[in-house]
């Protein structure tokens, strides 16, 4: 089941307050013996008032003192706490409460705007551009800041899924739904239905640097070579920045490699993953049709991710907290990280001299693969000709001197189900132990 991670306590900074989020289930509406008060009471008249669920409370304080407080006493099912409950958009906070959906100003907890969203409960609420995007139970709906409903969406069965896999993914342009049974929908953002997912492709975005410049649909090509194909719908930042390169790249067969490289292509998959396309990227432009049809190729993928990712359907789970994948940012820094340590100087490379690691990584290619969010450790998915793996496991610490990062540890995997069974799982594992 998709992890909508349920704690007791939230405590969010935002502006020159903190706010503070957590259930209170022994409050009663109207009882001279509640152990705690709050300034405002907002409760659910449609049922009987006395037979709420959600609790909710809300604490708004700069530095120590108070500045405001509000419980919510909603009816509908409560699925507890999570930071997928609420976001802060411009000085409102827009919380889920049993089937309601809440806007409260912050920060004195005034109530903007309330009403129900989903018929049974609300999982989750995001952004989604100008908008709101909630997980209900039974539909996906698009509201508005001001509370009106744009439109409802539901599949074949709940928003619920049993398998681990996401029921919502925000892509570049459409979403990506699973429902309980696995069956997978396409939708975009005005709510109509692109497919119903059976073909074997997933949806990518293209970076340059920490830029969008695209998307594609990649699908499964020379399976054995690791190839991958997809029509490449470009951005404007691709029009501006990046057509001239893929066009003099396609044109003289790859004589402005390094220009071509230095452009850091990254592609990023619906799911988070990143790949490492080894043998390359290219993006078929021609400068005689500049409006025609576009073409990314991608060469030298690992083909167990081609197997795991594209071509099964529905596609493996990526990765199970506390492993998560990263965004395009964490991606380039801990890269940037990685090569800084793997051609210093001094005391880290001593380290690794006398481990026998200190010349493994040089000369590799390397891609930030995903994070373990209660760990200094970073799993990435590299390419050498010094060593088989295709995976290192790589540990850093912050430098006591100067605060700069520091590689401490490597551990190397022949493919990312290694790293599953041997790393992931156990992580997971020991997580729910210390959770129960």
């Amino acid at each position: 089941m998709e992890k909508l991670l349920q704690v007791q306590m939230i405590e969010i900074s935002y502006q020159q307050y903190k706010v503070l989020i957590y259930t209170d289930h022994q409050y009663t509406v109207e009882s001279a013996d509640n152990l705690r008060l709050y300034k405002r009471v907002y409760v659910d008249d449609s049922w009987d008032r006395y037979s709420n669920v959600s609790n909710l409370a809300i604490l708004v304080k700069h530095g120590e003192d108070e500045v405001a407080s509000a419980i919510l006493c909603d009816t509908g099912v409560f699925t507890g706490l999570s930071e997928s409950s609420f976001i802060i958009e411009e000085s409102v906070l827009y919380i889920c409460a049993g089937n309601k959906l809440y806007y409260l100003n912050i920060p004195d907890l005034t109530l903007k705007w309330t009403g129900q969203v989903d018929y049974v409960t609300n999982f989750s609420v995001q952004k989604l551009e100008d908008d709101l995007l909630v997980h209900g139970e039974l539909e996906i709906i698009r509201i508005t800041k001001l509370g009106e409903i744009k439109w409802r969406f539901g599949g074949h069965d709940i928003w619920v899924n049993i398998d681990g896999f996401p029921v919502i993914t925000i892509l570049y342009d459409w979403i990506k739904l699973v429902d309980y049974q696995s069956n997978c929908y396409s939708i975009g953002f005005d709510g109509n239905i692109i497919s119903k997912k059976g073909e074997n492709y997933t949806t990518a975005v293209i970076y340059s640097y920490d830029k969008i410049i695209g998307s594609a649909k990649l699908e499964a090509g020379d399976f054995s070579m690791g190839g991958l194909f997809g029509y490449f719908t470009p951005t404007q930042t691709y029009f501006e920045q990046i057509q001239q390169h893929a066009q003099k790249f396609l044109n003289t067969n790859g004589q402005n490699l390094k220009e071509w490289q230095a452009l850091r292509l990254n592609i990023q998959l619906e799911n988070g993953l990143f790949l490492l396309p080894i043998g390359g990227i290219t993006i078929e432009d021609s400068e005689e049709l500049p409006e025609a049809p576009k073409r990314i190729d991608l060469a030298g993928v690992d083909t167990k991710i081609i197997e795991d990712f594209i071509i099964e359907n529905p596609p493996k789970v990526f990765v199970e907290y506390p492993w998560e994948a990263i965004s395009i940012d964490k991606k380039l820094a801990f890269e940037d990280m990685l090569y800084k340590e793997i051609y210093s100087s001094g005391s880290i490379v001593d380290y690794l001299r006398s481990h026998s690691t200190n010349t493994i990584l040089k000369g590799a290619k390397v891609s930030a693969f995903c994070i373990n969010i209660n760990s200094s450790q970073v799993l990435f998915e590299i390419q050498s000709k010094k060593i088989d793996q295709r995976f290192a496991l790589i540990a850093f610490k912050k430098s006591d001197r100067d605060g700069t990062r520091l590689l401490t540890d490597i551990k190397l995997f022949d493919d990312f189900d290694e790293f599953k069974y041997l790393k992931m799982y156990p992580d997971r594992n020991e997580w729910v132990q210390l959770n129960l």
